[in-house]
């Protein structure tokens, strides 16, 4: 069903972990604009949805641009600081801070960081999201003046909860996706396995049966040089 459903953002010439950066980017351009539907008919803190609409901007021209220039590790890095650096303080800072659903976005930063990333890459882009969270924290506890709290608390339960089921959703599908894939990964490396130990016994069978053929007119001579 997955393969169904983002099959034309697979790509043979990537990595496994490259194509899961590419499936991340088609889910990202996919849920966000539902969240957007959320801010314009759920609250009143429209302000929110400018970053949210940067965001699936920058994610459509970094999916276009690996196709072209097949710069996928690029493409990771500047959507990795867009999030982090950006997009999901703006969102804390445009939609009631910790009253809404804001905060629970920070954990797809750390999420992605922590998915998206390997060795030292992993450690600082995480180090990072992590500080800028803080930092995003601190300064809203010290200057509550600069958040756009929302009018009600309807409004703040209704944010909280479709966040918690839309970033729950994300990260859902990005754990099945990657289990599938390395399930898909597992099963062509076995039937590879199984091919290579076919044709290593095929190889052997036949060095075995020249063998034979060939030692009984090699005795034949020896015997006849030896008379």
């Amino acid at each position: 069903m997955l393969d169904k459903i983002f099959h034309w953002a697979e790509d043979s010439r990537f990595g496994l972990r490259e194509r899961l950066i590419r499936r991340m980017m088609v889910i990202g351009i996919i849920v966000i604009p539902v969240s957007l539907i959320e801010v314009f008919f759920f609250t009143t803190t429209y302000w929110a949805a400018l970053p949210l609409m940067l965001l699936v901007l920058t994610l459509a021209i970094c999916l276009l641009l690996t196709y072209k220039f097949l710069k996928v590790e690029i493409a990771a890095g500047v959507i990795g600081v867009m999030v982090i650096g950006f997009v999901f303080p703006s969102i804390f800072f445009l939609s009631g801070g910790i009253e809404g659903g804001a905060a629970i976005w920070f954990v797809i930063g750390i999420f992605y960081t922590i998915g998206m990333y390997d060795g030292t890459r992993m450690i600082v882009y995480t180090i990072l999201a992590i500080l800028v969270d803080i930092a995003t924290y601190t300064f809203g506890y010290f200057h509550p003046e600069y958040i756009i709290h929302m009018s009600s608390e309807n409004e703040k339960y209704c944010d909280s909860l479709f966040v918690i089921i839309l970033v729950g959703v994300m990260m859902g599908a990005i754990t099945k996706y990657q289990l599938h894939a390395y399930g898909k990964e597992r099963q062509t490396a076995l039937e590879q396995k199984e091919e290579i130990e076919k044709f290593s016994d095929s190889k052997s069978a036949f060095f075995a049966s020249m063998s034979h053929e060939i030692r009984t007119p090699i005795n034949t001579i020896i015997g006849l040089n030896e008379m």
